[in-house]
């Protein structure tokens, strides 16, 4: 049986205050009690690490200068498995919690003990759910979300998938011994964290998306969104090669090279990059036209 006492939920933070305790205050009404906390404070500058260790002294802090996303969960993993932590959850600030989110993944965890697992996501303001894994299509380098095939009724459990995202990732500690950390070195923010589940698979291990484990995404709060809200050249050179770009040309392509299935490799990586560049100036243009219309 899983005991709390070897479960430790790795937070990593930079100056958003107000995210990070609503975010704490939601794991503090778990029916779950005993697991640890680890926030990584990342640089921040309005005073984020001393409000969480005011309200919340259980939590351990660390304090680090900037180091991206990879870098402060990495440090945060290291800590856990310091402290003989048997599965880490990798947790976003801009994250809230149904009360049973982490006994589900227990009871899941339990069936299935050295899977992967991710969480099934809903809007935090309209409670629609937005994200439960996807499975990719290497031929047409796009994604096949779940959410588009498997219908509500039908989402629950456990269900298969090629990888997921950090935003409510249950990891066990034996995944870190045999594959390592997140990659820090090549992919400081964005991509990591389906790369490093995309080698967790092809590793050998189970990699499931868990529909009884809910959590709640303030999607507005994105770095990637930043860019899309106000369409401009400069925001194209950042989606494109910017280290908060969604569509970072470098970092598809670590992806592409390290995952993808050899005979798929050229169709994968050359549709792939004409998605990145052309997504942004497709969107762009249809919002020149939607604008105009949505005024009238």
């Amino acid at each position: 049986m899983i005991q709390p006492e070897s479960i430790a939920v790795v937070l990593p933070v930079h100056s958003r205050k107000h995210l990070t305790l609503a975010c704490l205050r939601s794991l503090s009404k778990q029916n779950v009690r005993g697991f640890q906390i680890i926030v990584v404070d990342s640089g921040s500058t309005d005073g984020t690490a001393d409000a969480v260790e005011m309200e919340f002294p259980g939590v351990t802090v660390l304090r680090h200068g900037n180091l991206w996303w990879t870098g402060a969960t990495n440090k945060g993993v290291e800590r856990a498995l310091a402290d003989r932590a048997m599965y880490v959850l990798t947790i976003n600030d801009d994250l809230e919690f149904a009360e049973n989110y982490l006994e589900a993944m227990i009871r899941a965890a339990e069936g299935h003990p050295l899977a992967l697992m991710g969480s099934y996501a809903f809007d935090f303001d309209t409670r629609q759910p937005v994200y439960c894994g996807e499975r990719m299509n290497w031929i047409s380098a796009k994604p096949r979300l779940l959410l588009d095939r498997i219908p509500p009724e039908q989402r629950h459990g456990l269900l298969s998938v090629s990888y997921y995202s950090a935003r409510g990732l249950w990891l066990p500690a034996e995944v870190f011994s045999r594959i390592g950390l997140f990659d820090e070195k090549h992919l400081p923010h964005y991509t990591a964290d389906q790369e490093f589940t995309a080698r967790a698979a092809g590793s050998g291990f189970e990699m499931y998306v868990n529909c009884d484990a809910i959590l709640f995404n303030r999607q507005e709060q994105s770095g990637k969104l930043e860019l899309r809200v106000q369409y401009s050249w400069e925001n194209y050179r950042k989606h494109l090669f910017g280290i908060q770009g969604g569509g970072n040309l470098r970092n598809f392509t670590i992806f592409a090279f390290r995952h993808s299935p050899r005979q798929y490799l050229p169709l994968f990586w050359s549709i792939g990059l004409l998605r990145r560049v052309g997504g942004y100036l497709r969107d762009w243009a249809f919002s020149k036209v939607a604008r105009p219309l949505a005024a009238k």
